[in-house]
């Protein structure tokens, strides 16, 4: 089963705590209520790396946008439970637009992800241990037959023809993962990116630690996602945060 393979992927690629961060996240948006949402989404933005800056009063996505747009559609728990298909895929760009990063030249840029992947290691700007599981990530996220939406209710089992939500977040740590590498040689490089992914915090294993309320009162650092709430599912008030999570 698919499900198999990318489980079995992420175990030989990421570290224990990697894992139980993702396993984290799965126990967080499978909750399915207010709580546990904003408790799921609070980790996410902490893991992502920081996708828009203002400018002149506006929001607008950082440069590259072909590196940081689709991290904005990666942003919402219900992105990893509704729309699991689309968000792989959004993950997936975000690993592309890096490597264009590395491309020499136009052309190269333009490559599907194989076939750039495969330019760069002919080139050596990749090494090849990381080549082989670029190759392996595409061939487990690229899958047309997939359908968009996954029920996280739904048993795994009866479920096999869409991405799990847990697929989709063991594929969000395969993506920073990877992403964190691929920073690393584009700075070896000269190419210092504006925003990287957050490094490793223990906190997230248990997330929210110590069942303290997830950090609401920074208005400029959440104003962006605010937004993006409104569209999906308002905030809590400060009153039902404080009943939920203390003081």
């Amino acid at each position: 089963m698919r499900e198999q393979t990318i489980k079995k992927f992420a175990a030989a690629v990421l570290s224990v705590e990697e894992i139980r961060v993702a396993r984290r996240l799965h126990y967080l948006v499978r909750r399915r209520d207010k709580i546990g949402w904003i408790c799921a989404w609070s980790l996410i933005i902490g893991i992502l790396p920081k996708f828009w800056i203002r400018l002149h009063g506006n929001y607008v996505t950082v440069h590259p946008i072909s590196v940081y747009r689709p991290v904005y559609y990666v942003s919402s728990p219900r992105d990893y439970t509704n729309d699991t298909r689309p968000t792989i895929i959004n993950l997936a760009e975000h690993i592309e637009g890096l490597l264009a990063q590395l491309a020499p030249d136009r052309a190269a840029r333009i490559l599907p992800f194989g076939r750039l992947v495969d330019r760069l290691m002919s080139l050596k700007l990749i090494p090849g241990e990381l080549g082989g599981i670029l190759f392996q990530y595409n061939s487990l996220v690229n899958i047309p037959a997939k359908h968009p939406k996954a029920n996280p209710m739904i048993p795994e089992r009866l479920d096999i023809r869409t991405f799990s939500t847990w697929d989709t977040l063991l594929c969000l740590m395969l993506t920073r993962h990877l992403a964190i590498q691929l920073s690393e040689i584009l700075k070896e490089r000269g190419l210092i990116l504006p925003a990287n992914w957050k490094p490793f915090n223990k906190r997230w294993v248990n997330w929210p630690a110590g069942g303290k309320k997830p950090m609401w009162g920074r208005p400029r650092t959440l104003d962006p996602l605010g937004n993006y709430y409104n569209r999906r599912s308002p905030p809590p008030s400060n009153e039902e945060s404080q009943e939920h999570f203390g003081d």
